[in-house]
């Protein structure tokens, strides 16, 4: 992302959060800025500006950068020993139920697991769960980095499209 997009979207935020963006000195703006470019210095200005107009037409406050992230890349909401406690705890219900308890598994989770993989830790001892975790995990990273590439293919597009940022955002030419 540019500085001068980092500047478009924050001047966006600013028009519509005005009460709870405070006033900002020229230090404390440069400060908001280098902070805003090493968090999005790998995405395109098309991509983080339209992550910051979906936050703002659907949230009255203020976004932080981790909410324009999850905006951007989706929200997966689990680490990897929260996703790997939902499935031990679910495989530790029993080998019968393993079927029911992967039905209510998250679809995310659901989609990287079987239900034989439940079966299997229900039946493992702690050795061989070392190993499932790890193709679980594998797996569910895998999956997280394809849907996050084909997110931002889709916004890499639209970056393609140089005049797009020029005729969004052109700046108001201060009086001299």
């Amino acid at each position: 992302m540019t500085r001068d997009g980092i500047k478009i979207c924050i001047r966006e935020l600013q028009l519509n959060y005005a009460n709870s963006f405070g006033k900002l000195d020229q230090m404390g703006m440069a400060g908001l800025l280098d902070i805003w470019e090493l968090q999005f210095k790998n995405e395109g200005d098309v991509t983080v500006f339209g992550a910051v107009n979906s936050w703002i037409s659907k949230s009255s406050y203020l976004p932080t950068i981790a909410d324009i992230k999850k905006e951007i890349y989706g929200d997966d909401g689990y680490n990897e020993e929260e996703i790997w406690g939902i499935v031990l705890r679910a495989g530790r219900n029993g080998v019968y139920g393993a079927k029911k308890e992967w039905e209510n598994l998250p679809e995310d989770i659901q989609s990287v697991i079987t239900p034989r993989t439940l079966y299997d830790i229900a039946v493992s001892d702690d050795y061989s769960l070392q190993f499932i975790k790890r193709d679980l995990l594998d797996a569910y990273k895998k999956q997280y980095e394809r849907r996050r590439n084909m997110r931002l293919s889709a916004g890499s597009r639209l970056d393609d499209a140089a005049s797009v940022p020029q005729l969004l955002f052109t700046e108001k030419k201060e009086k001299k």
